[in-house]
């Protein structure tokens, strides 16, 4: 089963039923919908769950409207949300142009 790994902090949003959208750039595992993957809190390298893709679409960071932030952790400005995938993903030089997958899951807690 295919695995994705979250930041500190995101895994207690995904428990409690608030963070149910993430933004994946450089897609390496062709996430689709009806994937299932193992929910990975990062900082702990604990499974904390198991959730199911029901939307996924391509986007760039530029192209993002109020409708793919649903679900999704909110940031102080578009700088700060740069500068967050920036640290998330360090070999690409996230900016506006950056392509993205959006994608909305339900989540099962272990």
């Amino acid at each position: 089963m295919k695995t994705l790994k979250f930041a500190p902090g995101l895994s207690k949003m995904i428990i409690d039923g608030t963070k149910f959208c993430t933004w994946r750039v450089g897609d390496e595992k062709e996430l689709e919908v009806f994937d299932e993957f193992v929910v990975i809190d990062k900082e702990r390298g604990e499974e904390i769950g198991v959730a199911k893709i029901t939307e996924c679409y391509p986007k760039t960071f530029g192209t993002l409207i109020l409708m793919d932030h649903a679900g999704h952790e909110e940031f102080e400005s578009e700088e700060d949300m740069y500068e967050t995938y920036r640290s998330y993903y360090p070999d690409h030089n996230v900016g506006p142009n950056t392509e993205l997958k959006v994608l909305r899951f339900e989540f099962t807690k272990l």
